[in-house]
């Protein structure tokens, strides 16, 4: 698999750039949620937040090297094209919505 992005996949380092982000972001809300459900004044609260704050500070670097990233090896335009479903279902609810007028 190239790391860069080729005419018909993006390369390696997107998608891990990617997926490590969303990877990271679904147990902020655990940890978020985990942090609510303690009583005030509780030391698992200060654990929590820190553990919360360095995914995030990791989730922000992560996006600022996937920014660069992109800006560095622009995506295929035909990559970034909707699928040929996501056309047509657009077709079809414009030709359902009512015109006003």
């Amino acid at each position: 698999m190239p790391l860069r992005n080729t005419a018909i996949a993006y390369g390696s380092l997107a998608k891990f750039l990617h997926w490590a982000i969303v990877l990271l972001i679904i147990p902020q809300y655990f940890l978020a949620e985990a942090a609510g459900e303690l009583p005030d004044g509780d030391p698992g609260i200060q654990r929590l937040y820190g553990i919360h704050k360095s995914i995030g500070l990791t989730v922000l670097i992560l996006a600022v090297v996937r920014l660069a990233w992109r800006l560095i090896n622009r995506p295929n335009p035909q990559l970034m094209d909707p699928v040929t479903w996501r056309r047509r279902a657009a077709a079809v609810s414009r030709a359902a919505a009512p015109r006003s007028g």
